[in-house]
């Protein structure tokens, strides 16, 4: 979009993208462990399935956009429906997301203490 067709900028671009990427994707797979350390297999399974989705309706949203033209002008159709999914679905997460132990992923109030206690002393360290 911004780099139009230089090869060197959108290079860049892309690699600091997928890195970036990375972030969100350690970003999920820790969700679960923190809140529901005892189900974390199971709700970073659950986890890992919805946040593959957009792997899948990507390439058909590209198609889509570019299936009578290929020109930037398609391309930028694709590059904004991709922000705003993004900053929507980041905002919905600031808004309602939260990473506190939930009681139906801990045996008890006590271990879900322990928890609260462990992660208090490791942001003060």
């Amino acid at each position: 979009m911004l780099a139009g067709c230089n090869a060197l900028l959108n290079t860049i671009f892309f690699t600091i993208g997928g890195l970036l990427g990375d972030f969100v994707t350690f970003g999920v797979c820790m969700g679960g462990v923190d809140i529901a350390p005892n189900l974390s297999g199971t709700v970073t399974g659950i986890l890992n399935f919805v946040g593959v989705i957009p792997f899948f309706l990507i390439p058909a949203l590209v198609g889509f956009f570019t299936q009578h033209e290929r020109s930037m002008v398609q391309w930028r159709y694709v590059y904004y429906v991709t922000i705003g999914v993004v900053l929507f679905t980041t905002i919905i997460y600031a808004v309602f997301g939260t990473s506190e132990p939930q009681k139906w992923g801990t045996h008890d109030e006590e271990s879900m203490h322990k928890i609260k206690k462990a992660k208090r002393s490791y942001s003060a360290a």
